[in-house]
């Protein structure tokens, strides 16, 4: 849900910008690139597989770097990162939620999301524009492990997911495992105090230990932090940062609190503790060479302003809006219906980019949240009909039809879940029937497949999540079958029906190449 620092360090002295000399954005990307690819591959000396893909990714990132140049040179400026929140749904309720305050993120059932494969696509042509990180972001970006799947095959794009840490499981290790492009951004406050205090009582535990269990596992993450008046002493100090990277943190997301509301406004940073917050991470990054420090929004004075709305970031939401930031959460073009190249030329982006609003003066850690009004006056004036300030919360939330029956919400009658634990475990049963069978039709392939679709959104769901919980509490019947329960049982038929998926290609492209070669003969 944030960006990367493009100022790792104070920006060079031919890009500082002055009245005589203008920045060349893309120049600076491309140099905060080179610094947090540089960064990671120290980072990650000790381990043998980090760094060989740390070092693949230094040659994609290069690639993608001469992609925007091209483009830049056709006239379409590519930022080098693309925030993507890919569900609005969560099991936590965060204290000063900027997500839960814009409806981005809600409890109701999830409506218009984008699908699996249109997340594909859009990371897909990210890829051809040449972007080389995509942060995923939510709600709780672990509750789509259709899109991380999907997000883990493209190995030159970077994935950090930044994550409330309480849906890691074996399953979620394994892909890690397997891919490496994908590394978790675990949230966290600072101590247990304080971290319980604003994401719900028990919570700093569970982190911990998740922590180390990725530590166990040869695994790369990181810590988001949010930084406010009230934890800024702690969160940068040397045992804070020392007990994180014990623990194996390999990264330290440092993010300036924006308030969500008037009574919040003191915790915001000032222009005197955003001083402090950058000298203190300068000092770190000397101390602390094992891990990779990243300040958001960093040093707007040397990167010519805020780098939303596509100068050095923007926002993809959960329904295909394309947003300049996920505190301003407006959109004039929705990616489901256009490409990332149209989006990143929205007139919205670019009224922003060219009439000087970036470069603004504020307050808070968000320039566009603080002149949310010039935003939606900028969205009004647009008469184009494609050009309509979406309402995300008529989109995420329906308020004027009864929500239908959903798997994502656990039902609160102990009749209902059990039936509902019957319902999948009989499409569990039929799943693993179909895989073993050798006589397949083209219909049974189709009806599985929607059965193996079904399976998946019930086992990424709050619902099995408290089915699993209560299982593991001994609430349900001991005569219950429970395979869908198991840490293995769906996950396992997801693997299969996967590698049946890819022979079943291989098969088809052999079988191309045949008749092609059996053409080629006559």
């Amino acid at each position: 849900m944030y960006s990367f620092d493009f100022s790792r360090r104070s920006a060079p002295a031919d890009l500082t910008p002055s009245p005589v000399m203008a920045l060349d954005i893309q120049q600076y990307l491309t140099k905060g690139v080179e610094a947090i690819v540089k960064d990671a591959l120290r980072a990650t000396l000790r381990d043998p597989r980090e760094s060989t893909f740390m070092l693949g990714f230094a040659r994609a990132s290069e690639l993608a770097s001469l992609r925007r140049q091209k483009q830049e040179a056709e006239g379409l400026h590519v930022p080098s990162y693309l925030i993507a929140s890919i569900t609005s749904s969560c099991n936590l309720h965060c204290a000063g939620c900027y997500s839960r305050a814009n409806n981005a993120t809600v409890d109701c059932a999830p409506s218009e999301q984008l699908a699996t494969e249109q997340w594909a696509d859009i990371f897909d042509q990210a890829e051809e524009l040449g972007i080389s990180f995509i942060l995923l972001a939510g709600g709780e970006p672990l509750l789509r492990a259709d899109v991380i799947r999907e997000a883990g095959r493209r190995k030159n794009i970077l994935f950090p997911i930044f994550t409330n840490g309480t849906f890691l499981n074996r399953q979620y290790l394994d892909l890690f495992d397997r891919c490496r492009n994908l590394v978790p951004v675990i949230s966290i406050e600072g101590g247990e105090e304080i971290t319980d205090a604003r994401r719900g009582e028990g919570i700093y535990e569970k982190l911990l230990a998740n922590m180390e269990e990725l530590h166990s596992h040869g695994l790369i993450f990181g810590n988001s932090i949010t930084v406010t008046t009230k934890n800024m002493q702690e969160v940068l100090s040397d045992p804070f940062v020392t007990h994180m990277e014990e623990l194996g943190a390999k990264a330290a997301i440092y993010i300036e609190f924006v308030p969500v509301t008037e009574e919040a406004q003191h915790l915001a940073p000032g222009e005197e503790e955003r001083t402090f917050i950058r000298a203190r991470i300068e000092e770190l990054r000397l101390t602390h060479p094992g891990i990779v420090f990243v300040d958001f929004p960093g040093d707007e004075k040397s990167s010519g302003g805020c780098l939303a709305a596509g100068r050095g970031f923007f926002h993809i939401n959960s329904h295909g809006g394309a947003e300049p930031c996920p505190f301003s959460p407006y959109s004039d073009c929705n990616v489901a219906e256009t490409s990332l190249r149209d989006a990143l030329a929205s007139e919205l982006f670019l009224s922003l980019r060219d009439g000087g609003h970036l470069m603004e003066d504020h307050t808070g850690g968000c320039v566009l949240y603080e002149k949310r009004a010039l935003v939606e006056q900028l969205l009004n004036s647009e008469k184009s009909e494609g050009n309509k300030m979406e309402n995300t919360e008529n989109l995420l939330c329906p308020q004027e039809e009864p929500q239908p029956e959903t798997e994502e919400v656990p039902a609160n009658s102990k009749q209902l879940q059990l039936e509902r634990i019957w319902k999948y475990e009989a499409v569990l049963d039929d799943v693993l029937a179909f895989l073993v069978r050798e006589d397949r039709s083209a219909e049974d392939l189709e009806a599985t497949a929607e059965k193996v679709a079904a399976l998946e959104a019930y086992y990424t769901s709050l619902a099995w999540r408290q089915d699993f919980h209560d299982e593991e509490d001994g609430l349900l019947p001991n005569t219950l079958k429970r395979g869908v329960l198991s840490e293995d049982g769906i996950y396992n038929a997801l693997e299969a029906w996967q590698d049946l998926m890819a022979e079943l290609n291989q098969d088809n492209k052999a079988c191309d190449s045949k008749v092609l070669t059996d053409d080629a003969s006559f």
